[in-house]
Order: structure tokens, then sequence, then C-alpha cells
């Protein structure tokens, strides 16, 4: 016999901005934003950022390698940036 315990618990994520927009972007133009992610369980969130699509848009959106994976503490928040540079 193996005696089993296991504690099971809800990951709850937060991102307060759910769009981004960057307006009008000119030619060579380069605009930073930030988004902010937060984590309401108590256990570590573990998260990827991945660009979806491979669109114009998709291809110009510059994430930081730092900021594309990583771990957030229980009922900690994170702010993550990344830019656009429109060639």
């Amino acid at each position: 016999e193996l005696l089993v315990t296991a504690k099971i618990c809800r990951s709850m994520m937060g991102l307060i901005q759910q769009t981004i927009n960057f307006g009008n972007i000119q030619i060579d133009d380069h605009k930073n934003n930030v988004l902010s992610i937060s984590n309401r369980s108590e256990v570590p969130l573990v998260y990827e950022i991945r660009k979806a699509g491979d669109g114009m848009s998709t291809l110009d959106l510059k994430i930081s390698e730092e900021d594309r994976m990583g771990v957030i503490r229980p009922y900690r928040s994170r702010v993550l940036s990344f830019s656009i540079l429109y060639l």
C-alpha cells in the first residue's frame, strides 16, 4: 500500500489590460507599451508569452527574452514591456 497526499488549488491569473492598441503608427516609428499580469492564487504562476499568427504587425512586435517567460510569485504581479517598430 502507498499513502498519497495531495493538495489541489486553483490557479488564477489577472490581466489588467485585455487589449493592446498602439494607435496610428508611421513608417520608422517606434512605440513602447506594457502589460501587467497578476497572480491571484497561492501557488506560483508559470507563464509564457507567444505571438499569435505571422501577420505584419505580429512580426514587428518585440518582447524581451527576459519577459517572454517566467514565474510570478503568489499574490504578486509583474509588468512586462514590449515594443513595436514599424518599418
